[in-house]
This record gives structure tokens, C-alpha cells and sequence, in this order.
């Protein structure tokens, strides 16, 4: 997804020897466009199990005890994945293997402006669609029809100039605001609307 995406190129910048390992081919093929090794998840024993550091950007349960089969002994898992739900999982390998866990959240905005002013780290291969931005307002709309509940939280929404209609702030909103296609196609498949539209997968961590 784009956590990884953007995660993986800042990595690429401090490592040479960088896989980025996934479920998707299509999305993989994205990072060999711009250089970056992959690999298949379900192959990963051809890429061993000897990492200095893995960094978990899966967004899903089962993203830490991949991580940790992963990473070398006395290694580091970074972990940025927030998640819904509880991981039913034996820590036991992390005290065993004497691995350090470190949580990752946001970092410093003003540097990762700078790289990508520099195109250090690059968008455009991750770019699947483009929609306008007044589809934002309607995408909301539609959601309150639907009464598909969304959430953005209290540091997002202080993000966004909500005097300039969208003009200033579009990259913020296309991160926690879905896009109309997002909407119709939860509706779709999800006709009971019990999922939660909480796109950063903060709700449980946010006052």
C-alpha cells in the first residue's frame, strides 16, 4: 500500500540491500519499476531469514509474527502497522531470539517535503487512479446516504484549510477522505455497512 510504498524509498536511501516482500504482484511490480528488489510472500524462504531490520507496514495482524520469522537474532522489527482487531499471537520468539521491537508512527513532515521535492522518493509509480477534488464533498455525501460512518481524526482534521474549499490541503484529504469509487464499492460488497471507514486504521488509537 502507499505506507509501504513510501517506507520502502526512504529505507532504499540508508540500505543496499533492501526487499520489499508482498501478496501482490501488480503492486510489487511498482517497486521493481523505481529499483526496488521484491519478493512474494509465499517464496520468502528464497530470501532467508537473516534481516538486520524488517519493517512491518502490512497494516494486518499477522504482519508482526511474519516480521519476526524474518528478522535475523538480536535484530530490529519496526512495526507502523495499526490494525482493528487483537493478535492472537505468541510473543515468545521476540524474548527467545532477543529481537527489539520498535513502534514507528509519522515523521518529520518537513523532511519528507523535501525528498519529495527532490523526487527522492517518487508517487506516480504508485498511482492507480485520479479523481477530481470536488469528489471529496460528494464521495461524503454519499457515505451519509449510504450511512457509511468514516472517521478522521483530531490531528488530520487540523491538517486541512478548511477556508481554501479543498484547493490547499487536496493531498491531505485524498489521505483520510475516500473517493467516491471507494464508497460504492463498500456499499457494493458490503451491503450491511459494518465496516468502518477509518482509512489511517486510527480509531482505536486516537482520543
Amino acid at each position: 500500500g502507499r505506507l509501504a510504498a513510501m517506507t520502502a524509498q526512504v529505507a532504499a536511501l540508508h540500505s543496499r540491500d533492501l526487499v520489499v516482500l508482498g501478496l501482490n504482484t501488480k503492486k510489487l511490480a511498482a517497486f521493481e519499476e523505481i529499483g526496488i528488489r521484491t519478493a512474494v510472500v509465499e517464496n520468502r524462504a528464497e530470501i532467508g531469514k537473516d534481516f538486520d531490520i524488517v519493517i512491518d507496514c502490512t497494516g494486518k495482524p499477522n504482519g508482526l509474527p511474519l516480521a519476526v520469522e524474518l528478522v535475523k537474532p538480536q535484530g530490529t522489527v519496526v512495526l507502523k502497522s495499526t490494525y482493528h482487531g487483537t493478535l492472537d499471537w505468541n510473543p515468545a520468539p521476540i524474548v527467545i531470539n532477543e529481537i527489539t521491537v520498535v513502534g514507528s508512527r509519522c515523521g518529520p513532515f518537513e523532511t519528507a517535503l523535501d525528498l519529495l521535492k527532490e523526487k527522492k522518493v517518487q508517487t506516480k509509480p504508485f498511482v492507480t487512479a485520479v479523481y477530481r477534488l470536488d469528489e471529496f464533498d460528494k464521495a461524503v455525501q454519499r457515505a451519509r446516504e449510504l450511512k457509511i460512518p468514516f472517521g478522521i481524526t483530531p490531528y488530520y482534521l487540523s491538517l486541512m484549510d478548511l477556508e481554501s474549499g479543498g484547493h490547499r490541503d487536496k493531498a491531505v484529504r485524498a489521505q483520510v477522505i475516500p473517493s467516491l469509487h471507494y464508497v460504492n464499492k463498500l456499499a457494493e460488497h458490503n451491503p450491511k455497512q459494518e465496516n468502518y471507514m477509518d482509512f489511517m486504521l486510527e480509531n482505536d488509537t486516537s482520543p
